[in-house]
């Protein structure tokens, strides 16, 4: 059931921010991923590889977001390699 919870985590996570720009947590603290290069919409493979990313960084005690205290946009391990940027809604 690990496998599916995690499958699910990943569609849903590439899906509302490739769509929405944003998870139903980020709608409420009103922040939003954009694409770094252009500061506009996420593409759906940029929202799958940053999805992909941050499952991984959530499953190593959470390391890739310890990368936003040493980079000065803030970003995480995710939104580096993903290419976007999380910014204000």
């Amino acid at each position: 059931w690990f496998y599916h919870l995690k499958n699910y985590l990943n569609f849903y996570q590439t899906f509302f921010i490739w769509y929405y720009g944003a998870t139903v947590g980020k709608i409420i603290a009103k922040v939003r991923v954009i694409d770094f290069n252009n500061f506009g919409r996420v593409s759906l493979l940029t929202s799958a590889t940053r999805s992909v990313f941050r499952l991984f960084s959530e499953m190593f005690f959470y390391f890739g977001f310890i990368f936003a205290f040493f980079t000065e946009s803030r970003q995480t391990l995710h939104d580096k390699v993903g290419r976007t940027l999380v910014v204000n809604a």
